[in-house]
């Protein structure tokens, strides 16, 4: 039975659509005990899971990037799921096992020691997400996923981690409340290469125009950033990612988000503007080559701590933390029938 058809008689997909009687074990973190999992978890009520081929991306030719898909091209993408436009049916193509453990933990793929397939091996998952799933059942339902098609199992250590919190600074904080209505897509992902490359309007300033009902960003390639309906969480994790481009090595594949933790207590969602270049950040990385200018010859730069204080009312205090890595201990690369 396929996706589409579940749609219509959801309440035999899942047994339809996974293996009958997968009983699978996973290390739990209390004690190392073993315990069964999908008694009482949340679950998709129907999944597809396919291993994708290895194939060499398709690059569009000429001026209209549309002219070849997303799937084509091989870049990743993660639609759908709660607090998206369409929070009923995910589409994940091109993914790794690492995007979809970092997404069912929470974690980053620096607490994630496994083997070298979990960023080689690329799958395509599309499921049905039950009416009203809340953000942490859903992540229950990946892990579940996990589990009964890679026979993922595991478990958890503490270790020290580099972890910045993320606090208001004493004049408060330089965030306009948002009217946004809208939740838009996870991560900003598109239906198409050309909606994806799409750039806004743009203001006198140089920053994208965007709807003020919607939530969504734009930027991120020029020297401003524009940000809509985005939670305190949000905004953490999108630091986590500028942090990561100041500190990488110059390796493009292990670009690893710093630990950012919201400790602003700032409730709702808001909208604001970053004055802030993250690709003249990642054209001073070592081994990267950008154009044929000298790194030295480019203009300064504020770092985005400096940023985040003095255009937003937050700081950034770095500490050392204990965060839990996940040591798998086994996972299949065939996640086998759909």
């Amino acid at each position: 039975m396929s996706i589409d058809a579940c749609t219509a008689s959801r309440a035999r997909c899942w047994r339809r659509l996974t293996r009958a009687g997968a009983a699978v074990l996973l290390l739990s973190s209390a004690g190392g005990a073993q315990n069964p999992v999908g008694i009482g978890v949340p679950e998709f009520e129907a999944a597809s899971v396919k291993w994708l081929t290895p194939a060499p991306a398709q690059l569009p030719l000429g001026p209209d990037p549309s002219s070849s898909s997303l799937a084509a091209m091989r870049i990743p993408t993660t639609m759908g799921g709660p607090g998206t436009s369409s929070p009923g049916r995910i589409h994940y193509a091109n993914v790794t096992l690492m995007r979809l453990i970092m997404k069912a933990y929470g974690i980053q793929s620096d607490q994630v020691n496994g083997p070298d397939r979990l960023i080689s091996d690329k799958y395509m998952v599309d499921a049905i997400v039950p009416s009203g799933a809340s953000m942490e059942q859903f992540r229950q339902m990946l892990q579940n996923l996990l589990v009964k098609r890679f026979r993922l199992a595991f478990r958890w250590e503490d270790r020290d981690f580099k972890v910045y919190h993320l606090v208001v600074t004493a004049d408060g904080p330089k965030l306009r409340p948002s009217a946004v209505v809208e939740p838009g897509d996870d991560e900003n992902d598109a239906a198409s290469p050309a909606a994806r490359l799409k750039q806004p309007a743009q203001d006198g300033r140089g920053c994208p125009v965007l709807p003020l009902t919607r939530r969504g960003a734009a930027g991120g390639t020029g020297a401003c950033e524009t940000y809509v309906g985005y939670s305190m969480s949000e905004v953490a994790a999108n630091l986590a990612a500028a942090i990561g481009y100041e500190t990488m090595d110059g390796n493009l594949h292990v670009l690893t988000p710093a630990h950012v933790v919201d400790d602003t207590d700032l409730k709702g969602r808001f909208d604001f503007t970053l004055y802030y270049n993250r690709m003249l950040w990642l054209a001073r990385v070592p081994g990267i080559q950008f154009g044929g200018g000298s790194k030295d010859s480019m203009p300064p730069i504020d770092s985005i701590f400096k940023v985040v204080q003095n255009q937003l009312g937050l700081k950034l205090v770095q500490a050392t933390s204990k965060l839990k890595v996940m040591l798998i201990q086994h996972v299949e690369t065939d996640p086998g029938g759909n």
